[in-house]
């Protein structure tokens, strides 16, 4: 597996884990995907978010947190470097 793909693979699986012991939310989320740059400094986590309706809150809280969970990532995952984490909301 290419290191990229590898990342990615990686960062769905930790991100997952961390979101359900760290963020508080009501709203059930899914990550769907997670795209690294070729780059490898930002990675684009897409998210199915339900109830609907708590999709914007959802996501701002994401959001704020974003930082927090790169830092717990950084610790996890023992790497030099890791990619700056960006929310959105997969419309597919």
């Amino acid at each position: 597996m290419f290191r990229k793909e590898k990342l990615e693979s990686v960062l769905q699986q930790e991100l997952g884990k961390l979101i359900a012991r760290r963020v508080d939310v009501s709203a059930f989320i899914t990550i769907t995907e997670v795209a690294v740059t070729k780059k490898l400094d930002e990675a684009t986590v897409r998210v199915a978010i339900l109830p609907e309706q708590d999709e914007q809150k959802t996501l701002a809280t994401l959001r704020a947190h974003a930082g927090d969970l790169r830092h717990e990532l950084l610790k996890k995952m023992k790497i030099r470097a890791l990619p700056f984490i960006m929310f959105k909301i997969d419309e597919g």
